[in-house]
C-alpha cells in the first residue's frame, strides 16, 4: 500500500519545520514507485528534443512493460524486472547520478573504483526499487506540468503522479550530457533522492573504504535487500 498524498505532505511539513531532517523509511518505501515508474518510462533523446518532450513521448513505453499481461505472471517477475532495468539504465545517467551522490567523496575513489561504483550502484538502485515497484504498481499514470531550464545543460521537469484520487507532485532533474537529456535526480515533496543516498554513503565511508562500500553494495544487491534503513534527507533547496 502506497502512502497517500496527505501522509506525504505531513512528512514534508515535518522536514520544513524541525531541525531533525530524518526521512522515515516508510516514505521512501511507499513512494519509491515514483522513481522507478519514471525511470522505466524514458529513453535518452537528442538535444533538439526538450526534457519534457523526452519524458512525455516515452512514458508509455515503461508503462507498457508494467501492464503487459504476459509479464504480470509470477513466473515472469524476473523477466519483467530485467526489461524494466534495461530501459531504466538508458534514461538515468548512471555516471552523473553516482558522481553527485558521492559528492566530495568522488575524488577519494580511484578511476577503477569510480567506474565500479557507477556500475554497482546503478544495479543496486535498479534491483532494489524495481522489485518494490513490481509489487506496488497499480496502473498509476503521470501528468506532466512544465519544465524549467536552469542553463543550457540543466533542467527540471515538474509532473504529477495520479494515484487513486491523489495527485503526487514530483520534480525530475535532468542534465544534457553527450548530446542526450537524461535524469540524475528526483525530488518528492522537497526530498532529493540524491541527498538521501549521499547521506547514507557518507555515513558508510566514515568507517569503510571505497572498496568495502562497493563490496557491501554488491552483497546487498545479491540478496535483493535494501541498504538504506531509516534514511536521512535534506529538504530541497534548489
Amino acid at each position: 500500500m502506497l502512502a497517500s498524498a496527505e501522509q506525504c505532505l505531513l512528512y514534508d511539513a515535518h522536514f520544513a519545520t524541525t531541525d531533525d531532517l530524518r526521512m522515515p523509511a516508510l516514505l521512501l518505501t511507499r513512494c519509491c514507485f515514483v522513481i522507478v515508474l519514471l525511470a522505466t518510462a524514458w529513453r535518452p533523446a537528442l538535444a533538439d528534443t526538450t526534457p519534457l518532450e523526452v519524458l512525455r513521448a516515452n512514458i508509455a513505453k515503461g508503462i507498457a512493460v508494467l501492464q503487459d499481461p504476459t509479464l504480470r505472471e509470477p513466473s515472469q517477475a524476473n523477466a519483467q524486472r530485467d526489461r524494466l532495468c534495461a530501459v531504466g539504465r538508458e534514461v538515468f545517467d548512471p555516471y552523473l547520478f553516482a558522481k553527485v551522490t558521492l559528492g566530495a567523496n568522488w575524488q577519494h575513489f580511484d578511476a577503477q573504483e569510480q567506474q565500479t561504483f557507477v556500475e554497482v550502484f546503478g544495479d543496486y538502485i535498479c534491483r532494489n526499487f524495481i522489485s518494490r515497484l513490481q509489487q506496488r504498481y497499480r496502473d498509476e499514470q503521470i501528468e506532466f506540468v512544465d519544465e524549467q531550464f536552469h542553463s543550457e545543460t540543466r533542467a527540471t521537469v515538474s509532473a504529477m503522479v495520479l494515484w487513486q484520487d491523489s495527485r503526487i507532485p514530483i520534480k525530475v532533474r535532468m542534465a544534457l550530457r553527450d548530446g542526450a537529456w537524461r535524469a540524475y535526480d528526483l525530488v518528492l515533496f522537497g526530498v532529493s533522492a540524491v541527498k538521501v543516498y549521499r547521506t547514507q554513503v557518507q555515513e558508510s565511508l566514515v568507517h569503510d573504504t571505497p572498496a568495502q562500500l562497493i563490496q557491501h553494495m554488491r552483497e546487498k544487491t545479491a540478496r535483493n535487500d535494501g541498504m538504506l534503513t531509516d534514511p536521512e534527507a535534506e529538504t530541497d533547496t534548489q
